[in-house]
């Protein structure tokens, strides 16, 4: 889990100043996982999220499942990480949400030969940001073998999106919107 890869993102995250999360297989006590790591501005390892929902077939074989791991405080709000085939198990969602998540990441490369349809594709993270009231970043691969759309979610809207090619979206998020839509419509309780 300290290879040359993620020592540069660590060394660019703390030149800039900024947060990175990114996928990688990485192992652990001899066993492979589909992990989400979570930089932070300083350049550590802040956390790292080993997916939970495998998608049958189309993992590695050796591939293990993670275990739920819970909300983690950033110094810009109270986030949980899924992967990819997380983002079809609300429960596990909701879970984050109802433990104080305020913005759902997740990372993904959602193959086209997992014969996904787009509208089904297209449709998760509004949803997962409505009914969790919170918002819900999606970041797709590109490439010709995956979907390759990105999305940011509020409870309420599409803030910004990219389809099939590689750039960079941005979005304001603000987390007081979040509280008061959830003291408004108490779907978490």
């Amino acid at each position: 889990m300290n290879g040359a890869e993620i020592r540069s993102i660590r060394e660019k995250c703390k030149e800039s100043s900024i947060y990175c999360i990114f996928g990688a297989h990485a192992k652990d006590k001899g066993k492979f996982f589909n992990c989400a790591f979570l930089i932070d501005r300083k350049g550590r390892i802040q956390h790292i999220y080993k997916k939970v929902n495998l998608f049958s077939g189309l993992e590695l074989e050796q591939t293990c499942n993670g275990e739920w791991n819970g909300v983690i405080k950033t110094d810009f709000g109270d986030i949980g990480i899924i992967i990819c085939w997380d983002f079809a198990f609300p429960e596990h969602i909701k879970k984050l949400s109802k433990n104080g998540a305020q913005i759902i990441f997740c990372p993904s490369y959602l193959l086209k030969s997992a014969r996904i349809s787009k509208d089904v594709f297209r449709s998760y993270p509004l949803t997962r940001a409505f009914e969790n009231l919170s918002y819900f970043v999606t970041c797709d691969a590109f490439g010709s073998d995956v979907i390759s759309e990105s999305y940011i979610c509020s409870p309420l809207k599409v803030l910004n999106k990219i389809l099939h090619r590689e750039g960079i979206i941005f979005a304001d998020l603000d987390l007081k919107k979040i509280i008061q839509l959830r003291k408004k419509y108490n779907c978490l309780s």
